[in-house]
């Protein structure tokens, strides 16, 4: 029993080991879509792969950021180090660090070492040398020796090791590296660990931390791996992994970059410092860079891309005082205090509960309330009817009854509905609602507004579709991700948004406004940059003669924070200063007004915490944010919600693309229970 018991353990030891060795395959594959489009520059990937594949432009930024960050510390580290110096590539897969960076001259002074599973460096030796391109830049790359099936290849001119090994044997690893000549374990020592180390076990991954703690006496340790496990997106890239059969093993244990801050410094580094890729890209990242990335392809999943990137980070720790030197002037600071201090983390004050009946299970639709009648267009996710749950831009409307808690499906005309996302949707009248614009793909914007009036029969009655009179006209100012609110006199106000220039190929944030009024006559408004400046996915209410203009996303793709007020009667725009509290950056939120204070849910930004609900007194002008409890795992961004009452809302739908690990969808609505923050906001 006990020898099948071990026999088992080492059977799934090896079918682990034979998982993790598949992601880089894929990551591979991955990397060379990136490079292929211009994201950032490598000319030997593509000699790693038989085959090419286009990724999404979501996977593209991915692979681009963690590219933009790995090669920020390794060139920082080599232009600052003017001694004989090394690099070790932990799992270094077919990762082409070695062949760029001498394409480039820059290891003029390095002994370059690779590690990774004997069967990964086989292969990657077979590739080397059955290609010209590569192996003339390392043309007598030769086995030097095999010790227990740990294979060592060497090639002398290019100063260049590449060892079969597994990284958990560091007593075997240490004995080999000593036996090379060439090798030094006082000389600044740069390693590299690329999503490798959160793929072995806590203990595994300690001892080697530790072990390159002890052994190097002028040590650099940067990895890049994943974090923040226990939120929605977090909990969908955990079970991605874990079904690979490559389960990140490390991430529960080290969840935030504080935690992984500290475990460096527990395993005898000196200095450690963490950066998340979230705000490599916001602060380090300048707008020139952010603008030629934009107009590399087209792209509109700003929510998945800001959310990918608050769940990686990369953590650099030092040991020596050469290296400790170099992380100082290398290592972005950032003070993120002011923002942190700002948030209540005491998410007691609010609090979430189901609602009976799945409606509503998509994002970036829209929702218009009529009585009792919840109306939910558009967007990306699934039917609450359908029990396949296929995934799919919807045109079907849904209709919720609050007060019979019924659910209805009507099939409206396709032309006039479409399949839209990121449209907008006001209620006019009593019994007439407004969709305007939004997209299909983002190269297939609508110009279209459509009036939708319910014929409102007696409540007893079901709604059909022959309750409701469509009727659309077309405005030659497409776009999405707009603002749209209803105005006096049957008015409309449209703002901002993204638009796609065919002429160009190219998308675009806008900072145009205008009225229609109800003959459909269009007037521009003049906008002020300098008072309201150009983005998309903010909000906007209703508060007595005023629009109010919450957050957005800039043309740097910087999440806004600025309160704008548009006076309907004089058409001005002016800026409102909060004179106590701090609202956080956010956009792809949802806002409503009640009584004098403006209420914003959720959102997106760069933060580890997203935003959860922020309380503005427009009185008084001051403001405080609440967090939002995780324990129903929802993730609030492209969700719509609804006002029952006072210390109600209702929340509808909501989620995202989680980047390649799946799609997360708020299947069923919620109630927020919000009583216990107007105390709070009186106190201030």
């Amino acid at each position: 029993m006990e020898e099948a018991f071990k026999i088992n353990q080492k059977s799934s030891k090896l079918r682990n080991d034979s998982a993790v060795q598949g992601t880089n395959d894929s990551s591979v594959l991955s990397k060379i879509s990136a490079a292929q489009l211009g994201y950032c520059r490598d000319d030997f990937l593509g000699h790693f792969a038989a085959k090419k594949a286009r990724r999404s432009p979501l996977v593209n930024r991915g692979y681009y950021i963690r590219a933009k960050l790995i090669d920020h510390v390794i060139k920082g580290f080599l232009n600052k180090v003017a001694l004989k110096n090394q690099i070790v590539n932990l799992g270094a897969g077919f990762d082409s660090t070695f062949f760029r960076l001498k394409d480039q001259s820059l290891l003029d002074n390095t002994f370059f070492i690779e590690i990774d599973f004997p069967d990964v460096i086989n292969r990657k030796i077979n590739l080397i040398k059955s290609n010209d391109t590569l192996s003339e830049m390392c043309p007598d790359l030769e086995k030097k020796k095999e010790i227990n099936g740990n294979t060592i290849y060497q090639s002398l001119k290019s100063n260049l090791l590449i060892l079969g090994i597994d990284l958990r044997n560091t007593e075997l690893l240490e004995a080999i590296l000593k036996s090379i000549p060439q090798f030094d374990e006082n000389a600044p020592t740069f390693f590299l660990s690329e999503v490798v180390m959160t793929y072995m076990s806590v203990k595994s991954c300690n001892s080697l931390i530790k072990w390159i703690s002890e052994t190097f006496s002028n040590c650099f340790l940067s990895v890049y791996e994943q974090i923040n496990p226990h939120d929605s997106f977090g909990q969908v890239m955990c079970s991605h992994f874990t079904k690979l059969g490559s389960p990140l093993k490390c991430i529960l244990k080290y969840p935030f970059d504080q935690d992984q801050k500290n475990r460096y410094l527990q395993e005898g580094f000196s200095v450690a410092e963490v950066i998340k890729a979230s705000h490599f890209y916001q602060f380090y990242t300048s707008a020139e860079e952010k603008k030629r990335i934009d107009d590399l392809e087209l792209f509109d999943e700003y929510e998945p891309w800001h959310l990918k990137c608050s769940h990686y980070i990369l953590v650099s720790a030092t040991k020596g005082s050469i290296c400790s030197q170099i992380l100082t002037n290398i290592y972005p600071k950032l003070d993120l205090t002011t923002l942190k201090s700002s948030i209540n983390f005491d998410s007691s004050y609010i609090s979430y509960k189901s609602h009976d009946i799945k409606f509503g299970s998509r994002f970036g639709h829209s929702v218009c309330a009529l009585g009792s009648k919840i109306f939910i267009f558009g967007g990306f996710g699934e039917l609450a009817t359908d029990r396949y749950c296929k995934h799919l831009r919807l045109t079907s409307v849904e209709v919720v009854d609050l007060e019979k808690n019924s659910l209805k499906i009507l099939q409206l005309p396709a032309d006039k509905i479409c399949d839209r996302i990121f449209h907008s949707c006001k209620i006019i009248d009593k019994n007439t609602m407004v969709i305007s614009f939004g997209r299909s793909n983002p190269s297939k914007m609508f110009n279209t507004i459509t009036k939708i009036v319910y014929n409102q029969k007696d409540e007893n009655f079901e709604i059909n579709e022959t309750d409701l009179e469509l009727k659309t006209s077309e405005f030659d100012i497409p776009r999405f991700r707009h603002l749209m609110s209803p105005v006096p006199n049957n008015g409309l106000f449209i703002y901002g948004g993204k638009f796609y220039d065919q002429s160009t190929n190219n998308s675009k944030i806008l900072n145009d406004a205008y009225i229609i009024d109800s003959f459909n006559n269009i007037k521009e408004i003049p906008v002020d940059p300098n008072i309201l400046s150009a983005r998309h996915s903010a909000c906007v209410n209703q508060w007595h003669k005023y629009l109010i203009i919450s957050g957005g996303l800039d043309a740097q793709e910087n999440p806004l924070n600025d309160i704008i007020l548009f006076d309907c009667e004089s058409q001005q725009f002016k800026q409102i200063e909060i004179s106590q509290g701090c609202v956080l950056p956010r956009y792809s939120h949802t806002s409503h007004v009640i009584d004098d204070t403006l209420i914003l849910i959720g959102g997106a930004n760069f933060h580890q915490n997203p935003p959860g609900l922020c309380f503005i007194d427009l009185i008084k002008m001051t403001a405080v944010e609440f967090d939002a409890p995780n324990e129903n795992r929802l993730m609030l961004v492209c969700h719509q919600s609804h006002i029952i009452d006072r210390n109600n809302i209702l929340l509808i739908g909501g989620g995202a693309v989680c980047f390649t690990f799946g799609t997360h969808l708020n299947k069923y609505p919620s109630i927020l229970d919000i009583s216990k923050c107007w105390s709070k906001l009186s106190h201030l």
